[in-house]
């Protein structure tokens, strides 16, 4: 099973799998367990803060959705995540 196929988000809230993957990839900033996603599923202002210090060097978090209504990670969020 691909690790695509688990959730990364339980509504707004990251679950426990983003949070350790978070902290695997070297974040420079700790992911909390707050809401991150608008009702659309694209990130929060406050998401794309943490994301530009938690990763300064990778391109910055897609637009559009981040999470699919199973709350999966979009190919874009993977694409910028991986």
């Amino acid at each position: 099973m691909s690790i695509r196929n688990v959730p990364l988000w339980a509504g707004s809230f990251p679950t426990p799998f983003l949070m350790r993957q978070w902290t695997a990839k070297a974040a420079l900033e700790p992911l909390r367990l707050i809401p991150y996603l608008t009702r659309e599923k694209t990130a929060e202002p406050h998401l794309r803060q943490l994301w530009a210090k938690a990763f300064p060097t990778r391109q910055p978090l897609p637009e559009g959705a981040l999470s699919d209504a199973q709350g999966r990670g979009t190919d874009a969020f993977w694409d910028a995540f991986t």
